[in-house]
């Protein structure tokens, strides 16, 4: 995934700077979304001489040239998760904010129904399922 983000990058005119690339080191290795000082805690761990202020420029970069996909779930921070190809929702605890992928989409059949009952074109959607996670039940 990296290396498809490093050609993006280098076609906008970006470098794969060692900042870069241990966010999106920290970002491949999880299997939840991170919001921003979550990031900035695990790069911290790699590289303690990063600033929050780097992690939020290289996610901004990130989001402009959609290689990152940023989530609202509710409580005021955002997540981050590398964008991919493969459409799905997410289950988010309400306790402790745990962002659980879920693959597959149950909006099809949805989608046909407004695209056929009201004429509108539907270029996207996003659903996130809310409750707690097995460790905060």
């Amino acid at each position: 995934m990296q290396k498809f983000i490093k050609n993006q990058l280098k076609q906008k005119g970006f470098k794969m700077t060692n900042q870069r690339k241990m966010i999106l080191q920290v970002l491949e290795n999880t299997d939840t979304c991170l919001s921003a000082e979550e990031i900035f805690m695990l790069v911290k761990d790699i590289n303690p001489s990063v600033c929050l202020t780097t992690i939020y420029r290289t996610i901004e970069i990130l989001i402009k040239n959609n290689l990152l996909t940023k989530i609202d779930v509710g409580d005021n921070r955002y997540r981050y998760e590398i964008r991919t190809n493969k459409h799905h929702h997410h289950a988010v605890c309400l306790k402790c904010k745990k962002m659980i992928c879920l693959e597959g989409c149950p909006m099809d059949y949805f989608e046909k129904q407004i695209k056929d009952k009201v004429n509108f074109t539907i270029t996207g959607h996003r659903l996130e399922f809310y409750g707690y996670c097995l460790e905060c039940k």
